[in-house]
């Protein structure tokens, strides 16, 4: 599910790095009798990405390929790659624009079927930085029209259309997709890109990189009409893909643009009510209770008091619980699921439960050495000890803080860093040459400078300040 949404992301501005390696280029290519076109969208990205370490030599090779092999799309779609993230330092804005106008232009009116326009590299926008162009978005939605008008029971042909527009038009992108819904009814694909261009409607979404993720929002736009019509129409559905992959995005998105509009987009009960209906649907996917659980842990952070954080974490712990239960048949699921669900049950104070999950979670990542476990290792001992202070054992505590600190690391311990509720409750209590050998011991796998702060902190007889340590 996850891996289709980040298909479905839109617009970026970023520079592709330097090139590794030359890519060849034929001078002299004999010319397909039939069009060179490109399987999938998969592909399409790759030539892409080739594109963007072409040389100026190369890419007036390949222009010249063209002027006798038009339908060569992969040529194409590496030239749309040098053009969006490296023309623009060559060549400078206003030649680049001309050249992506031009083979873009080209392929709506003549390969609209094709996966290449799919690529983020396709997209024209109006306004918002140097490579926008509304005289040329203005041509290639006159084009796109036309190929509507011409070709109006395609699929392939309303999906990319609607790609184009999902974030210019979002209006004209939702009448797409619910025409290919009409035509291909049991497409799942489809389906999604609905659900996905729903949800972007409702936050008002008017950027998204290319990992997928909302670079800027409009308040404006997640209040108006079409964000008001995209919400009747979830409510009203009963597609279970298309109400599914819009509460999710929904969960996902709606915390950025809440940080990008400082706070003036929020559509948080709107995607727990979406996944509340998607958890019902559909009594086996463990996607969709994880979802739901994600959401009520990000709205704990911004809880105003106890009671909505105990009321929110409860509700965390219950998707939890059936996360568990649903991914019974998946080892690594299910280990990375007791792992949530014992935190869950801390936080919603089950501490019974906490204990249970996190005992569960140490049988099945016995092998503290293997870095596929290494976390949930050390955050099943966290765990243990947390409920071990709990109940007044404080040397039980301190024995599984220094075997959580005795894994080999992997997952966020090596990147963003250890978990450190139980250090810092351990600390608070007194313990800090205990917490201190434990910090040593998180030398051997998380490599960060605030360990060494962190340790001089307690040797100075207080207790640091762990920050977001004691989130993840």
């Amino acid at each position: 599910m996850h891996r289709a949404l980040l298909l479905m992301a839109g617009l970026s501005v970023s520079v592709a790095g330097a090139i590794a390696e030359p890519i060849v280029v034929q001078q002299t290519a004999p010319a397909p009798r039939t069009a060179d076109l490109i399987p999938d969208a998969a592909t399409a990205a790759r030539l892409a990405s080739e594109g963007r370490r072409l040389s100026a030599e190369q890419v007036k090779a390949l222009e010249g390929r063209l002027k006798n092999t038009p339908d060569d799309l992969p040529v194409r779609a590496r030239l749309l790659g040098y053009y969006f993230g490296t023309a623009i330092r060559v060549e400078g804005p206003e030649a680049t624009r001309a050249a992506r106008r031009r083979h873009i232009l080209w392929v709506i009116e003549h390969h609209p079927e094709n996966d290449i326009t799919m690529l983020s590299e396709f997209t024209i926008d109006r306004a918002g930085h140097p490579l926008a162009d509304a005289e040329s978005y203005s041509q290639a939605k006159k084009l796109w029209l036309d190929q509507i008008r011409q070709r109006k029971d395609d699929v392939r042909v309303l999906i990319h259309a609607a790609k184009f527009f999902q974030l210019p038009d979002k209006a004209l992108a939702l009448m797409l997709l619910k025409q290919a819904v009409q035509l291909a009814p049991g497409d799942g694909d489809i389906a999604s890109r609905l659900g996905y261009a729903y949800a972007i409607s409702v936050l008002g979404i008017t950027m998204i990189n290319n990992n997928g993720l909302p670079m800027s929002a409009d308040p404006a736009e997640a209040s108006g009409e079409v964000a008001r019509t995209a919400i009747n129409d979830l409510r009203a559905s009963s597609n279970p893909v298309v109400i599914t992959v819009a509460g999710s995005v929904l969960s996902q998105y709606g915390t950025m643009a809440g940080v990008l509009t400082k706070g003036a987009i929020n559509q948080d009960a709107f995607a727990e009510e979406l996944l509340v209906r998607a958890v019902a649907l559909d009594p086996s996917d463990p996607g969709l209770p994880r979802s739901l659980g994600q959401l009520y842990s990000l709205r704990m952070l911004g809880a105003r008091n106890r009671e909505e954080r105990t009321a929110l974490a409860r509700k965390s712990l219950e998707q939890a619980e059936m996360v568990v239960d649903r991914t019974t048949g998946n080892l690594e699921a299910h280990v990375y699921a007791l792992n949530v669900a014992s935190k869950a049950a801390m936080d919603a104070g089950a501490f019974d439960k906490a204990r249970r999950f996190a005992t569960d979670v140490l049988k099945l990542a016995a092998d503290r050495r293997d870095d596929l476990y290494g976390q949930a290792f050390h955050d099943g001992h966290v765990a243990l000890g947390r409920v071990a202070l709990k109940d007044g054992e404080v040397e039980q505590a301190k024995a599984h803080l220094l075997q959580a600190g005795g894994t080999r690391g992997g997952g966020t311990l090596t990147s963003f860093g250890p978990n450190m509720s139980l250090a810092k409750e351990s600390a608070d209590r007194g313990e800090r040459d205990t917490v201190i050998t434990y910090l040593e011991l998180c030398r051997s796998f998380w490599q960060s400078p605030q360990l060494n702060q962190w340790i001089q902190t307690l040797k100075n007889g207080k207790v640091p300040n762990f920050g977001a340590n004691l989130i993840y």
